[in-house]
């Protein structure tokens, strides 16, 4: 089960601003971000690179994927719990 840390309505600017991991993620998916407004929100800047709902679907599920393996708990029964000194 995937935590949906990231979602279609956030800013995506503050969403690379919080998860600077990201980045790379979105260069090897051959995402451009310099072209990023700020207020823009995900869906909208996805909207922008790709042509289907499915394909920003997939890349949204696929940036949850990556962040949710980069983040740590101390907590190990509850792997959807955040260590606010990782984020």
């Amino acid at each position: 089960m995937v935590t949906n840390f990231i979602k279609s309505d956030l800013e995506f600017f503050e969403v690379l601003n919080c998860f600077p991991c990201l980045k790379n993620k979105l260069e090897r998916l051959r995402i451009n971000t310099t072209n990023l407004k700020e207020g823009e929100t995900v869906y909208d800047f996805l909207q922008k690179q790709t042509n289907t709902e499915d394909e920003i679907n997939l890349i949204i599920t696929k940036l949850n994927e990556y962040v949710g393996h980069f983040l740590k708990t101390d907590n190990n029964k509850d792997k959807r719990e955040l260590d606010i000194l990782y984020i």
